[in-house]
């Protein structure tokens, strides 16, 4: 499923001088193309938000039936915690604790999960990184109109995450559509900006401050990607 053609040494170059990198064409094109053929036309996410006092998934079903006084609510508290700086709204289709999401193909968005956490693939990892790691926490996710995930690290005390990834699985995404992948400084600056490039694997230091920029309301369709780390 990963593609051969891949750029192992540019990759270990620019991990080695920034922590971070970019591997384009990462799985083979038939194997994206399905990808996102499943992820945009056969798969219900759920949907997953952090809002005081915890983070929630609920089932894409119970948001739709959400009334009109709830969601108000709700986005009146998220839009107060996005504007300190906290929180995310998005959906999601987790390699566990899914509540209702569903795909009309199984078996493949497992044999993916199952590729990420493989042999190969950690061997491949930690040789591009410089960083051991023998598996791999994943999800699907997309994210639509207004949609977003405030800055933030990936370091949690006593957990097993080395290296944060993203495989963009968005097609011919605009930069105007926002969704773009945000590093920062301490200060707040942004140091670089990530276009999600179709089938491009994304790989990062859990010490990187980075967010997801809202989507915008032009854009067209969601921004999908397989996202996680690769743990020790």
């Amino acid at each position: 499923m990963i593609s051969p053609e891949i750029d192992l040494r540019a990759a270990q170059l620019a991990f080695a001088r920034d922590g971070r990198c970019r591997v384009d064409t990462f799985l083979a094109p038939e194997v994206a193309e399905r990808l996102y053929a499943t992820l945009s036309s056969e798969t219900e996410f759920d949907v997953a938000y952090a809002c005081s006092p915890s983070p929630q998934l609920v089932s894409a079903e119970s948001w739709r039936q959400m009334d009109s006084r709830g969601r108000r609510s709700l986005q009146n508290q998220l839009m107060g915690e996005a504007a300190e700086g906290r929180g995310f709204l998005y959906c999601t289709y987790m390699q566990r604790s899914r509540i209702g999401a569903t795909t009309g193909s199984p078996e493949f968005l497992d044999e993916i999960f199952s590729l990420w956490s493989s042999e190969r693939m950690c061997r491949a990892v930690s040789d591009i990184a410089g960083v051991a790691v023998q598996g791999a926490e994943c999800q699907f996710t997309r994210f639509t109109n207004g949609q977003y995930l405030t800055r933030h690290r990936d370091t949690l005390e006593g957990n097993r995450r080395r290296l944060a990834f993203v495989l963009s699985l968005s097609q011919g995404w605009h930069p105007d559509w926002g969704g773009l992948l945000h590093f920062y400084e301490e200060t707040g600056d942004v140091t670089e900006v990530w276009i999600p490039r179709f089938n491009s694997l994304q790989l990062f230091d859990i010490s990187h401050i980075h967010g997801v920029s809202a989507v915008a309301p032009c854009a067209p369709r969601g921004r999908y990607s397989l996202t996680g780390w690769f743990t020790s």
